[in-house]
């Protein structure tokens, strides 16, 4: 809290001590002296004022977007958003009646001869608080010209011709033209003590010249008074603003960016890819593609596969398990490129795609990256010799708990976004599995979750930190118009809560567009969702599991994203005689059933080979 101005001057009204040969009085001297230290004040209030309309400006720029969607209320400048400049701008205006005051009462300090008070020292005085005002209008230019970017900024993107780029490049002016201002505003404020200081010298000087012993006595004893008041007051600031930096002793600071992109993001500025590919109108049927697929010419063969039946998407790998980035992103990012092996042409395969009318998903592999976790390992989990952790398969993950780690998973998908993917599905949006049982093994940060190691080490967090990441994914990726998908252990839905890596089934999917739980048959126990041998069985698998997901969707309500599990299309023998069955077109067809039965019409089929099974049923009624 900025220090308020206040100097405690009070001398007694009966001294009158005349200047000799001059008509300005000792009197006159500490009346201006109480006069700067009122325009002083003045000034600090607007400081306030303006400081609390800028506050308020980014709530008001999202509601005129959320509720004006053509924008007519910046047009006319009627929008509140609007409004607050023109408010600040009347605020700064209305300083140059204390700048008046200030420039008035400097000049009475310099028109002082006398021996009471040291004429060099007053003179000097005046022409600090001249220089001074010489700074608050250099000030007051800069404040105004801020406000003309920003009042430039809101009519340019009513323009019918207003772009993302216009928008999103816009915001990051007006926000860097606001922080160059908050620089000025806190060097500022090093003039305001530098002006409090010279107001204080003259109490002093005004206090030694009185003859009167008692009152000058008296004025000390009240500018002590005010010193502990200040003082006090300083510490009361210092306790209650500890974590903001650096800190002011008169004038406000907002540390903030003045503008952000909004959670509604309007139309208009969705960022245009040039890939024109609408979403299926009976729903995604997709299949998984690996990216040596997507390169090659398997490619040929399960675009035939899109044309001749009603499967419509295709899931490719643009980050895989291990995390290899694959295909060129374009970015300036060291490390990105760094991880890129550029296998796929996002030009030719986009062209594909839109060719065939193909809807194009992005699968990324979030937190499962040990070609990341090896490069960063302070991203990822340590052992107490130092060495980077890993499971028994050798996969390392990196850190879910930490933004760096958030950010540059971001980065990539924005990418991809801009390339013209419609949607980007997160996969391994978790810890890694059986974490419960040895965290307390490993060395790893904690981000802002939890106060010490003993807090961070359960569930709560480690599902609040997946649910926030996705949740800021979903943010951030609302400029590039693609939807947000998650694959999620369907076990999750089962649990709700999995207590080891942190995946909260309701939490993740009321913060993401569509979840893709993960319901093969083969990778349920024996026993699972009331069934002895789940491979065995597909429809059942299907129907019983996708009930307990609808229970939770349904009480999600309005925030209850689509659902569009993934199923199994391979055999899977590495359960052993009696525990599998050979999986062809028949069981892909009962899981398919077992979701339309249940009103369940989008789906997607897993076989790590990209070999599907032939004559397959992919619609019902």
């Amino acid at each position: 809290m900025p220090k308020k101005l206040y100097i405690g001057l009070t001398l007694s009204s009966s001294l009158i001590l005349t200047a000799c040969g001059s008509n300005v009085s000792v009197k006159d001297v500490e009346e201006s002296t109480d006069e700067l230290n009122t325009s002083l004040e003045e000034i600090v209030e607007a400081n306030h004022q303006l400081n609390d309309l800028e506050l308020t400006m980014d709530d008001q720029f999202s509601t005129v977007l959320a509720e004006d969607k053509e924008l007519t209320t910046l047009q006319d400048e009627s929008a509140s958003v609007m409004e607050n400049i023109s408010e600040r701008e009347t605020t700064i205006e209305n300083i140059n009646d204390s700048i008046e005051s200030i420039n008035t009462q400097a000049e009475t300090l310099q028109n002082y001869e006398g021996n009471d008070l040291p004429e060099d020292t007053i003179q000097q005085i005046s022409d600090n608080f001249l220089d001074f005002t010489q700074q608050i209008e250099t000030y007051q230019e800069r404040y105004i010209e801020s406000l003309t970017t920003q009042k430039k900024y809101l009519q340019e993107i009513v323009s019918e011709e207003a772009t993302y780029e216009n928008f999103s490049d816009g915001i990051e002016t007006v926000n860097d033209d606001y922080h160059d201002l908050q620089e000025q505003t806190y060097a500022l404020d090093d003039q305001f003590i530098e002006m409090d200081s010279q107001i204080n010298e003259l109490k002093t000087l005004l206090a030694e010249a009185s003859s009167d012993t008692s009152d000058s006595s008296q004025a000390e004893s009240d500018n002590e008074q005010d010193a502990e008041e200040d003082e006090s007051e300083d510490t009361e600031a210092t306790e209650s603003d500890e974590e903001i930096e650096p800190e002011t002793d008169f004038l406000t600071l907002n540390y903030d960016r003045l503008l952000t992109i909004p959670n509604h993001f309007p139309q208009k500025f969705v960022y245009d890819s040039g890939v024109d590919i609408p979403y299926p109108e009976d729903g995604v049927k997709g299949v998984y593609v690996t990216a040596h697929s997507a390169s090659g010419s398997r490619m040929e063969y399960l675009t035939d596969l899109m044309n001749k039946t009603d499967l419509n998407s295709m899931v490719i790998d643009i980050k895989d398990d291990h995390g290899n980035i694959t295909l060129n992103l374009n970015s300036d990012n060291e490390l990105i490129n760094e991880m890129t092996v550029d296998m796929i042409d996002a030009k030719e395969l986009m062209q594909v795609l839109e060719e065939n009318d193909i809807y194009p998903i992005a699968r990324m592999v979030v937190f499962k990256d040990t070609l990341l976790a090896k490069e960063k390992p302070e991203w990822s989990f340590t052992r107490s010799d130092g060495s980077l952790w890993s499971n028994n398969n050798g996969d390392s993950f990196v850190n879910p708990y930490l933004s760096e780690v958030w950010d540059y998973n971001l980065e990539i998908a924005t990418e991809a976004a801009k390339l013209g993917f419609k949607e980007i599905q997160f996969d391994y949006v978790r810890f890694p599995e059986g974490f419960e049982n040895y965290d307390k093994e490993l060395n790893y940060g904690h981000g802002h979750y939890g106060d010490d190691d003993e807090d961070v080490i359960n569930m709560k967090f480690r599902n609040q930190a997946v649910t926030d990441f996705v949740s800021y994914a979903r943010e951030q990726l609302q400029p590039f118009g693609v939807d947000v998908s998650v694959d999620i252990f369907g076990y999750a839905a089962v649990v709700r809560e999995t207590e080891g890596i942190g995946q909260s089934f309701p939490g993740i999917a009321k913060e993401i567009d569509v979840i893709s739980s993960m319901i093969y048959p083969s990778h349920w126990g024996l026993g699972n969702l009331d069934i002895a041998i789940p491979d065995l069985e597909p429809y059942n698998v299907v129907n019983n599991y996708i009930q307990i997901e609808a229970e939770i969707l349904d009480e999600l309500g309005e925030d209850a994203p689509s659902t569009r599990p993934w199923l199994q299309d391979f055999t899977a023998s590495y359960l052993g005689a009696g525990n599998y069955k050979n999986y062809g077109a028949a069981e892909v067809t009962d899981q398919i059933r077992a979701l339309a039965d249940n009103g369940v019409h989008e789906f997607l089929l897993w076989n790590a080979g990209n070999t599907y099974s032939e004559g397959a049923t992919y619609t019902f009624e």
